[in-house]
């Protein structure tokens, strides 16, 4: 995770896939906007994986849609 300024990004990779996902927060925190890109290494195998079932599961492609986000106040500090 890299926060700079008012921009959050998240970064990780899972076999041949990797996921990018950049959540700017407006001055003052009152609004935000999500973007997420996915992206498979060109010409690579796909990715098997099992789902909390155990049904395997082999994945080609992936698309990400409706990306959203919202800002809620909060505290930090309790419990």
């Amino acid at each position: 995770m890299n926060v700079n300024g008012n921009t959050i990004t998240l970064r990780s990779s899972f076999g041949n896939f990797a996921r990018n996902l950049r959540v700017e927060v407006a001055p003052g925190g009152g609004s935000c906007q999500a973007q997420m890109v996915v992206g498979k290494q060109v010409g690579s195998s796909p990715v098997v994986i099992h789902n909390v079932t155990g049904l395997k599961l082999e994945i080609h492609s992936l698309a990400v849609s409706g990306v959203t986000c919202s800002v809620q106040q909060s505290n930090i500090h309790a419990r």
